[in-house]
């Protein structure tokens, strides 16, 4: 618990600087001079995030607490996806990201944010001990039935092939200094290993030695594709312009304020509330809209959506929280929380995730009683 409030602390005063730096807005109507000094502001911001969610995954190995979802996932979407992320610290060091998907089947049943995670840390040390001027290619192939292997593969400097192992093990040794200015626990193998057996696969790395490249693998199982969703009509209210009020219920001062001004630019009318009580109050008329922190001074965000379910006000409800654990997420859910979003957060990604739960929620001030609410489940 202790580890869960220190993360929530940690990314608390970093969610409205990531807000700012992210939201499309403000970056529009930046100066072009700044773009460079922006770009470097959000990537030593997302550094710092990394380094609280690496020291969080350790504690979990350490204690057997590791956990993953698992969904049909195409493992090629994901590295497309995790491409475009790091084309632009590529192309300023003028090395090459080479794609070469050749596996036939890359669907795998895994967890999307872990698998990210894995190969996010494979991509950035492969940047990070390559020279300028060299090349990053990353495959895919069906190494046998129901099985891909995915390899990330550089011509940076290398590893003495006696210490292979020792560079899961902890900070990486068996290197020599990166060729990037770079930061960093050296523990994103340990935990990329750890990550990749919790989905019942491997990651192993290879080289010749010094000067001559490294190479990582990942193998996974592979799985059938989905059957291709049935999207039902849309026939849910979503208000427009000014009509839509969002409720943010906030405690830390900064982040009430961002929030506020980041949302009103994008054309809600947003109310902002310091505690339980507070919103409680303010949710009468309903907003549109509840986006909650968890940790409140008289209580958490929990109590107020059972609070307002009992007072029967069903208004669709985001978490914005710094606590990340995978029992935080599921508590939101069983709440009632339609979204649980871990600070700091980047505006589209809040953007987004407000547009598409407004789309699909009912009218504010909708009753759900108690006989209504299994004829919904039932559906």
């Amino acid at each position: 618990m202790f580890l869960a409030t220190l993360s929530h602390e940690l990314r608390t005063p970093l969610n409205p600087v990531m807000a700012a730096l992210t939201d499309p807005h403000l970056l529009a109507d930046a100066p072009a001079p700044m773009d460079d000094v922006l770009a470097m502001m959000r990537r030593n911001l997302r550094l710092g995030v990394r380094l609280i969610d690496d020291l969080l995954d350790l504690a979990r190995i350490s204690t057997g607490r590791l956990t993953i979802t698992r969904e049909p996932l195409d493992v090629h979407l994901t590295i497309r996806d995790v491409v475009s992320i790091f084309r632009q610290p590529a192309a300023d060091r003028s090395i090459q990201l080479d794609l070469r998907l050749g596996a036939e089947c890359p669907w795998v049943a895994g967890d999307p944010t872990r698998l990210v995670q894995v190969l996010s840390n494979l991509l950035n040390n492969a940047l990070k001990f390559t020279p300028r001027g060299g090349t990053v290619t990353i495959s895919t192939v069906n190494t046998r039935e129901r099985e891909i292997a995915v390899t990330v593969r550089d011509t940076g400097q290398g590893i003495d092939p006696a210490r292979l192992e020792e560079i899961f093990s902890g900070p990486e040794r068996g290197r020599t200094k990166p060729v990037a200015s770079t930061s960093g626990l050296g523990i994103g193998l340990a935990i990329s290993r750890q990550l990749i057996a919790a989905h019942g696969g491997t990651l192993e790395g290879r080289s010749q030695g010094h000067g001559l490249g490294s190479a990582f693998t990942i193998t996974l199982a592979t799985t059938a594709p989905p059957r291709p969703a049935v999207r039902p009509v849309p026939t849910a209210h979503v208000a427009s312009g000014d009509q839509r009020r969002i409720l943010v219920v906030e405690d830390d001062a900064d982040s009430a304020m961002m929030l506020s001004m980041l949302l009103t630019l994008h054309g809600y009318r947003v109310t902002v509330a310091s505690s339980v009580a507070d919103a409680f109050r303010q949710a009468s008329p309903p907003p549109d809209m509840l986006v909650s922190d968890l940790k409140l001074p008289d209580g958490t965000g929990l109590d107020l959506i059972t609070a307002l379910r009992r007072a029967g006000v069903n208004v669709p409800a985001i978490v914005l929280s710094g606590f990340a654990r995978v029992e935080d997420l599921e508590r939101s859910k069983a709440a009632g929380f339609a979204a649980h979003l871990v600070k700091p957060v980047d505006m589209p990604t809040l953007l987004a995730t407000i547009e598409r739960i407004l789309r699909a929620s009912p009218p504010p001030g909708y009753l759900m009683l108690a006989s209504q609410k299994s004829k919904v489940r039932s559906k």
